[in-house]
């Protein structure tokens, strides 16, 4: 059994939409087990908070923050993603750049058309391992649909001063 809670203040007019959530996973601590041994699964806690900021009608970033937990195992991710919109051609190019504490960076740029998003980024290597990895990283390349939204509407976003 999972659950979870999210606020987002999502009204486009406004300059900051500020969002925080919480969710839980395992809450029924599940066996997970081969060979019939007892294998208790830990509850595991999600805890993530975060503004979209909007500088301008076009131009947009998100700072957010995400904490997670399970039994012994913590991590910590920060991030901060920016959005610009070009009306007359009516797509967005995106970029971002996050944090993975003690782990691993990483930077993407990509585009968003409609219900498409195409995203290329790099991870950095920043753990102990880099050594063996020769602190070299990886390049990742995702492809997004989003079913069921509609087309992009033009929508006036006009911040309050």
């Amino acid at each position: 059994m999972n659950a979870g809670i999210l606020y987002f203040y999502a009204k486009q007019q406004s300059r900051i939409n500020p969002f925080i959530g919480f969710s839980g996973f395992n809450l029924t601590n599940p066996k997970e087990t081969f060979f019939n041994q007892n294998n208790p699964l830990p509850i595991r806690t999600y805890a993530h908070a975060g503004l979209r900021v909007n500088i301008s009608e076009l131009l947009y970033v998100i700072p957010k923050v995400l904490i997670m937990n399970q039994g012994n195992a913590f991590e910590q991710t920060y991030a901060l993603d920016a959005g610009y919109y070009f009306k007359n051609d009516k797509f967005f190019l995106l970029a971002g750049f996050t944090y993975r504490a003690a782990d691993a960076s990483i930077v993407y740029a990509g585009l968003r058309k409609e219900n498409y998003i195409i995203k290329i980024g790099y991870d950095f290597n920043t753990s102990s391992l880099s050594s063996a990895s020769k602190s070299q990283g990886a390049f990742e390349l995702s492809f997004t649909y989003l079913a069921g939204k509609s087309k992009l509407k033009e929508i006036r976003n006009c911040p309050r001063l």
